[in-house]
């Protein structure tokens, strides 16, 4: 499910807190191995299954820190620390966390925070990192170029079809003609 649809499910407009996801996220895809996409797939879990925008804002650092030191996917460390928010006890078990009974969040992100805190950032490596720079300067580029060769490509069919409705003699002396200004 998509983060649109999971703040959508929760009553909060993507447009509405967009700036502060775009700001979170980047800032950590920055600093960490997490990609942007990867971030934003994590937080999708987080608030579908906590149903709760600022408690999923608040354990996206504490998630990332988990599955760096754990070596495992980030949506699954997502699923585990959002079902420990919701107050499954044993949901970071596996990952050499007790909670106590009726952990709050505050609880659930201290326990983190505590045993793995800093993980991402420390675990970071250069050449992740810069191949997720360079995926998204790709993604820019794509978004600037896109309309440009959009409209070059509908410039090129109309003239291939304005082309192909002269008569037979007048395409001949033009392939002539521009092979022959080609040439030169």
């Amino acid at each position: 499910r998509s983060l649109s649809q999971a703040l959508a499910q929760v009553g909060v407009s993507y447009a509405s807190v967009k700036g502060q996801i775009d700001a979170n996220v980047n800032a950590m895809a920055r600093k960490t191995n997490y990609s942007d996409e990867q971030q934003r797939a994590a937080l999708g879990q987080l608030v579908a299954i906590t149903g709760s925008f600022d408690a999923s804002m608040a354990a996206l650092v504490p998630t990332l820190d988990l599955a760096s030191q754990k070596g495992m996917d980030l949506e699954s460390a997502a699923i585990r620390v959002a079902r420990a928010i919701n107050g499954e006890q044993g949901a970071l078990t596996l990952s050499g966390i007790q909670l106590k009974e009726n952990a709050t969040l505050t609880d659930v992100l201290a326990a983190i925070t505590k045993k793995f805190g800093g993980q991402a950032e420390a675990n970071e490596l250069a050449t992740i990192i810069l191949k997720n720079r360079i995926s998204e300067l790709a993604e820019a580029f794509g978004r600037v170029l896109l309309p440009v060769v959009d409209n070059t490509i509908r410039l090129l069919m109309t003239l291939v079809d304005w082309f192909e409705k002269l008569p037979a003699p007048v395409r001949q002396i033009a392939v002539v003609t521009g092979g022959t200004v080609a040439v030169l």
